[in-house]
């Protein structure tokens, strides 16, 4: 299969019992669905809840501090 976006061939990988398709180029990632449910449910809850001072995740950046981008949990997922 062809990547969307820039039409290399994708390889695929398996993470935590998930396939997981991913162009080697632009980077992209594709799921079968109920993939990604599947993905989000192996994660720790606490990831994903609201911070207990109530601000977004654009805070961090406003006030200097660093923001994971490229680093976040899907990258993580995918090391």
């Amino acid at each position: 299969m062809n990547c969307p976006s820039c039409q290399v061939t994708l390889l695929m990988g398996e993470r935590l019992s998930v396939a997981i398709d991913y162009c080697p180029q632009c980077r992209g990632v594709w799921l079968a669905p109920g993939q990604l449910e599947r993905l989000l449910q192996t994660q720790t809850p606490a990831a994903y809840a609201p911070s207990a001072h109530g601000r977004g995740h654009d805070d961090e950046r406003r006030r200097g501090g660093h923001h994971d981008g490229k680093h976040g949990w899907l990258r993580k997922l995918l090391d």
